[in-house]
């Protein structure tokens, strides 16, 4: 495996709004509740009670599928894919789970963002880090280099999910046009 040296740290712009609030792991397992969590805006306990009712194991081994992932998300109106692979980040779709600081299989997930450019502002790529222990200069970076990154890069795709027989979602915190502080 190849890990990343993605290029030089840039800042996000001072007017830009994040359009998700971050949630912070609370155990060593829970990263993908997290992420969940703070894509449908919902808190941590919330989305775990949704786990645990859904079959998720409250004590011994534990590990949530995509299936299971998949399945909440779907209640906050989200599409999230089973498991997917690219080599450059520049494949990465719009919003993502990835599969970061990855060691003998096990990995833990971040939410990436692609944020479009337009004329004010240029595109950008944000990960928001639900590590509890990530300092806050991490929490919402486009700096990551307190990442391991390695390719081939795994992740779970993120998207509204489309209602029967449409053509396109509506559009949700999960389509990612650049967007502003009021001034």
């Amino acid at each position: 495996m190849a890990t990343s040296k993605l290029n030089p740290p840039k800042v996000i712009p001072a007017d830009f709004q994040y359009p998700f609030k971050r949630v912070a792991m609370e155990e060593r397992w829970d990263d993908s509740m997290a992420c969940l969590a703070t894509v449908s805006g919902q808190s941590l306990d919330a989305i775990k009670k949704l786990a645990y009712t859904m079959g998720l194991p409250k004590v011994g081994p534990i590990w949530p599928a995509t299936a299971l992932i998949g399945k909440i998300g779907a209640m906050f109106g989200l599409s999230i894919s089973e498991w997917k692979e690219v080599g450059s980040v520049d494949a990465l779709p719009p919003c993502a789970f990835l599969t970061v600081d990855v060691k003998d299989d096990y990995g833990r997930f971040v939410v990436w963002t692609h944020f479009r450019g337009d004329d004010k502002q240029e595109a950008m790529n944000i990960v928001c880090d639900v590590g509890s222990w990530v300092e806050p200069k991490s929490h919402v970076t486009r700096d990551y280099s307190h990442l391991r990154i390695d390719f081939p890069l795994w992740y779970l795709e993120v998207a509204p999910k489309a209602a029967a027989g449409a053509k396109a979602a509506t559009p949700t915190a999960v389509e990612t046009p650049v967007k502003t502080k009021a001034k």
